[in-house]
């Protein structure tokens, strides 16, 4: 397990501004372009025909459909259905950048595979499901979903709830709207907003550096894909207005507690754009993961809490983006949940009533 103490993550803290030259500022517009997925080859027509996609894309205010969540109840595809007398571990993925390939969901794949083999007797408490929903919708609305999907379901009982990132405040949402009819007898949150972000501060900084981007440039469209990546990440987008630090969401939330875990990261290991986000004046001297302060983590503990995998051996040397696939905060959540401590939750072979 690798960890280190929160201190050792400040020392690049200092005159980060500085250090962001002309080059270092080609050098975000090219991050900037493999966020978005759009790295091209060597043939320029390839880069600009992908940078058009893009560029398209981003003319509308929604580039996806807003939908309906869903609970899969088979994640691992092992043939499973819902059932009444194990307590469901609900997972709950984090944003997932609208440009990019692939689906939110792959997020918590590594996750659950490990905890269904990691934890004693898995299928003798648990059953593993995966909660997939609009990540730019109000995140109160994707857990009212939740709760209608538990209703489509026919399950009634308590849950337990694993989010990831902003998935982690969806679970939240949760058990303040529907805590009184689906209690929830554990909640774990990994990388968690709970303090929100500096969003406009973020805006202002980083589109200060993409307006100074030098010419000429790799290509002729970076300065607008990049542009256009900047819109996608702050555009109006109604999950925004919830994460932003201060907002109303974010106040309406239950007060944390004891049945509340957070687990946090403090490196930006090889990702360029975490690593230039944590390196911004506005995150000097606080640790962080590139996006989320470890006081930011904390902000959804009750007082004394921390949110180090164990208590005095330092926060998780992971990114953001990294911390969901590392296997020391699987076996940190494992704990959570082995056969002693679903007794202690009363959720051994719990028989929940159904329609």
């Amino acid at each position: 397990m690798e960890t280190v103490s929160a201190p050792v993550n400040m020392h690049k803290r200092g005159g980060a501004r500085g250090r962001w030259s002309r080059v270092g500022r080609a050098a975000l517009a090219i991050l900037l372009l493999a966020v978005a997925g759009c790295g091209g080859g060597s043939d320029g027509g390839g880069s600009a025909t992908e940078a058009g996609r893009i560029l398209a894309l981003t003319e509308s205010t929604v580039t996806r459909p807003a939908g309906d969540g869903e609970i899969d109840v088979d994640p691992l595809r092992r043939g499973r259905r819902a059932r009444t007398d194990r307590v469901p571990v609900i997972f709950i993925h984090g944003f997932h950048f609208p440009l990019s390939g692939g689906s939110p969901r792959h997020q918590m794949d590594d996750l659950i595979a490990d905890l269904t083999l990691r934890v004693p007797a898995w299928d003798d408490h648990y059953q593993e499901w995966l909660y997939q929903y609009e990540p730019l919708n109000h995140l109160d609305r994707s857990a009212a979903e939740l709760a209608g999907e538990l209703h489509r379901i026919h399950y009634q009982g308590p849950v337990i709830l694993v989010g990831y990132s902003q998935g982690g405040l969806v679970a939240r949402s949760f058990d303040t709207q529907f805590g009184g009819e689906f209690p929830v007898v554990l909640l774990i949150m990994v990388a968690t907003p709970n303090a929100g972000l500096p969003l406009e501060a973020m805006k202002t900084m980083l589109l200060e550096d993409i307006n100074q981007l030098p010419d000429p440039l790799p290509t002729a469209l970076t300065r607008e894909v990049a542009r256009a990546v900047y819109r996608e990440l702050f555009g109006e987008r109604e999950v925004s207005t919830d994460l932003a630090e201060g907002s109303t969401f974010l106040a309406g939330l239950a007060p944390p507690r004891p049945a509340y875990h957070a687990f946090a990261g403090i490196g930006a290991e090889a990702n360029l754009f975490l690593d230039y986000v944590s390196n911004l004046d506005l995150y000097a001297g606080l640790a962080n993961d590139g996006l989320v302060t470890v006081a930011g983590v904390e902000a959804g503990l009750v007082a004394g809490r921390t949110a180090e995998l164990h208590p005095g051996e330092g926060y998780l040397n992971r990114s953001h983006i990294a911390i969901i696939r590392d296997a020391a905060l699987f076996g940190a959540i494992a704990e959570l949940l082995t056969p002693d401590a679903a007794a202690e939750l009363g959720v051994v072979r719990v028989t929940a009533v159904t329609h």
